[in-house]
Formats: C-alpha cells, sequence, structure tokens
C-alpha cells in the first residue's frame, strides 16, 4: 500500500529480495479535483434583462492546477433576480464548465453563484452590473382582441424596447393609442393616453362606438418609433333602443300616414341591431286633439325593422307625436306632425224666385 502526493506522474516502485531477485511496477499517479476556480465571465456589464455576452466559466482543478472532468458544478442567482442556463453542468476534459447569465430586471449590482461540493473556494461568487436599457420603440406586446361596440376591449400592452429588443424598465412616459385604420369613422372612447410602468403601458378602458372589420390602433410616444398592431373587428352590440327612421309626415284625418313610418332597433352605440325580431308598438305621445289611432299598431320587426303601413289619426291637430316601444328597449318618438281635417265635399242646389 502506499500514499501518493502532491506531485503528478510516473512512480517507479521496486521491489527485491534479500537474495538478489528484483521486480519493477510504474505507477500513473494523478491527482484529485481539489479547488474550483473562475476563469472568465466575472464583472461584465449589460443591459437589464438581456443575457450577458460571455459565458461564465469555471474550472475544477486539482491542487496542481491541472483541470478535472466530469465534476458537476451548480450554478444560482445569488441577487437581483435573473436566471442561469444550465443550472447545473459537468466539467469537460479540461476541466471547465459553463453557463449563460441573464440579468434581472433591476439596475446596479447582480450576482451568481457556482458550488461544486467541498472543493476549496466553491462557492465561488460571479457579479454583473445591470444597466437600464434606453427606450427607442414600442411594441405589441399584447394584441387586441375581437371586440363590441361601446363595451370596453380587452387590455391591449404596448412596451418600450431599446433597439435591441430589451425592455426599456426606466421608461414611465405617456404613450398615446389613436386608430390605424377605421373603417367606418368611428369614434375611439376609454383613457387613450396613459404613463408606462417599467416601460410597460396598458390600455383597460378603450372602447369603439361603430361596427366593422379591419380596426388597428397605433400606440405613440415621443422619441419612440410608434407600434401598429394586428387587425381586429367590432361586433354590433345588443338591442338597446328603438328610433325613427322613417318620421310620421303631415296627413289628412282618417287618412293613411305616407311615407310608411319605420322604426329600427339600435344597439347603445346607435348600430343597427339586425338580430331584433320582437314586436314593435306605436301610440301617442302626445295627442292635442284626443284622437285615435286607425290601422295595424303592433307589428314584428323584420332584421330590426318595424313598418308601419296605413296608421291615421282620427281628428285634426297641431304637434301630434307618436311613441315606439318594445319590451326591454328604450322608445323612441317621433318629431311633430300635423293632421288637418278632410274636405267635405257636396252638391249645389239653385232656387229660382219670382217677384
Amino acid at each position: 500500500a502506499g500514499i501518493a502526493q502532491s506531485q503528478r506522474g510516473t512512480a517507479r516502485i521496486l521491489a527485491q529480495l534479500l537474495t538478489g531477485p528484483a521486480d519493477t511496477v510504474l505507477v500513473n499517479v494523478v491527482l484529485p479535483a481539489s479547488q474550483l476556480l473562475s476563469q472568465s465571465g466575472n464583472g461584465q456589464s449589460g443591459v437589464v434583462g438581456a443575457q450577458l455576452a460571455q459565458p461564465l466559466v469555471v474550472k475544477v482543478a486539482a491542487s496542481d492546477g491541472v483541470g478535472i472532468s466530469g465534476v458537476a458544478v451548480n450554478f444560482a442567482v445569488a441577487s437581483g433576480g435573473g436566471s442561469v442556463s444550465p443550472a447545473s453542468a459537468l466539467s469537460d476534459a479540461n476541466g471547465l464548465a459553463q453557463t449563460t447569465w441573464k440579468l434581472g430586471t433591476g439596475t446596479g449590482s447582480q450576482s451568481v453563484t457556482a458550488t461544486a461540493g467541498s472543493l476549496a473556494n466553491s462557492p465561488l461568487t460571479f457579479t454583473a452590473t445591470a444597466q437600464a436599457a434606453t427606450a427607442t420603440k414600442l411594441v405589441v406586446s399584447a394584441q387586441p382582441a375581437n371586440g363590441v361596440a361601446g363595451a370596453a376591449l380587452a387590455p391591449i400592452v404596448f412596451t418600450a424596447q431599446d433597439n435591441n429588443g430589451n425592455v426599456a424598465t426606466t421608461f414611465s412616459g405617456p404613450v398615446s393609442v389613436s386608430f390605424g385604420a377605421s373603417p367606418t369613422g368611428a369614434t375611439l372612447g376609454g383613457t387613450a393616453t396613459v404613463n408606462a410602468v417599467a416601460g410597460v403601458a396598458t390600455f383597460s378602458t378603450l372602447e369603439i362606438n361603430k361596427t366593422g372589420t379591419g380596426y388597428t390602433l397605433v400606440a405613440s410616444s415621443t422619441g419612440l418609433t410608434s407600434a401598429t398592431t394586428g387587425t381586429f373587428d367590432i361586433a354590433v352590440g345588443a338591442p338597446s333602443k328603438l328610433v325613427f327612421s322613417v318620421q310620421p309626415t303631415a296627413a289628412i284625418a282618417n287618412t293613411a300616414i305616407t311615407p310608411a313610418m319605420v322604426v329600427n332597433a339600435q344597439d347603445s352605440q346607435g348600430n343597427p341591431t339586425p338580430s331584433f325580431t320582437g314586436a314593435v308598438t306605436l301610440a301617442f305621445a302626445n295627442n292635442p286633439s284626443v284622437a285615435t289611432l286607425g290601422g295595424t299598431l303592433t307589428v314584428s320587426a323584420v332584421a330590426g325593422v318595424a313598418t308601419f303601413t296605413g296608421v291615421s289619426v282620427s281628428a285634426a291637430g297641431a304637434a301630434y307625436t307618436l311613441s315606439a316601444s318594445a319590451t326591454g328597449l328604450t322608445a323612441a318618438t317621433s318629431q311633430p306632425f300635423n293632421i288637418t281635417a278632410a274636405v267635405v265635399s257636396g252638391t249645389t242646389t239653385t232656387i229660382n224666385r219670382s217677384e
């Protein structure tokens, strides 16, 4: 039995009997892993949230500095957030093991440790300085979804980035949204300007009042390249109200009002609602002569449209108005109209009188 010391190489061992015969054996002495050394990657600087340009490299070595293969080295973030990949690596034939380091989102000093069991210098600490990204452009990080007229769209998110695509977390300036494409001349409602938080601007109250397909939105901020969303559509809302699209006009008492009156169902934003097929009823809103309405006063809407033909008023009067109502919808009131008396025709009798 023998114990190798701190020197590697070939050992010549001679065995000899007292009577003279001898033999020799050669033993190759290698040294075990005893220390963990930092090779490269320490002291770098980079943009917050970005991967550092150089990997972190350590060396598993024997006491004489020669690399030892097959030793597991574990890497872990010690401060500043971020991540490493891989988190564990085996040393190669030269004793080297490495990982990449993506910095956290905070500025300032950050650190990662490399650990290899009970080797000397383990754990090793690598440090880096995270620098704020300078915002140069806006990008869409949450696209708009299809929506309904007059209802808030799902949140739409824009992010400020530097030229390399890193989030500019120090950017807190105002970001404004406007139409890129507006196929129906709609109005954009809700809060259209917000201040970014850590480089992110979220719009959660935007709404569009007109139906249409192929809308887009553009986000802009002073000094930054603007960003345009993908296309999205706005559908009609639920039926909400009635409106007269063809108003009553002046007529003669007991004679049908022409042209026929037309009442449309609309959503809250004034868009036609062709899904409405409910019953619509006409009645007086203002009746200055205590007249009665004649004709068919309740009709079922067809594709959201109720047409009233043959409706008449029984008595002459000024400033009549009509109301149109349907269950669950806001009623509509017509413009004023006048009714004149019917002209009575008769015969003329000539009386001859003699003196």
